[in-house]
């Protein structure tokens, strides 16, 4: 589920397609897209200009592994959306069923606890 305040919002995507690949099937990225007018919602469908890094851990021992912890959350890449870029809302995407009532349902109880 995305999580977004007023001006930010960090979310998981997973990509259909990246200019000049040919299989993405697999990819998903954890963006984070500040500058943000509304909030996101589960199962929608953007085209956005991104800026990729790989994950990387640090060497130091004890310290958090964002390597490791990529590797295990499924996430190929971790990075920002250009606010200046062309990022188009497409519109809705079938299925994403639970995920939208889960979604909803933390929004009613986040609403009742304010």
């Amino acid at each position: 589920l995305p999580q977004c305040d007023s001006q930010h919002c960090s979310f998981n995507l997973k990509v259909e397609s990246v200019v000049g690949e040919k299989d993405c099937r697999r990819i998903t990225v954890h963006l984070s897209w500040f500058g943000l007018m509304k909030p996101l919602h589960v199962g929608e469908r953007w085209q956005l200009v991104v800026r990729l890094k790989s994950p990387r851990g640090t060497l130091n021992p004890g310290a958090f592994d964002a390597e490791a912890w990529s590797w295990q959350h499924h996430l190929s890449a971790r990075g920002s959306v250009n606010p200046r870029g062309d990022n188009r809302y497409l519109g809705e995407v079938k299925g994403y069923r639970l995920p939208k009532i889960r979604e909803r349902l933390i929004s009613a109880s986040r609403e009742l606890l304010k």
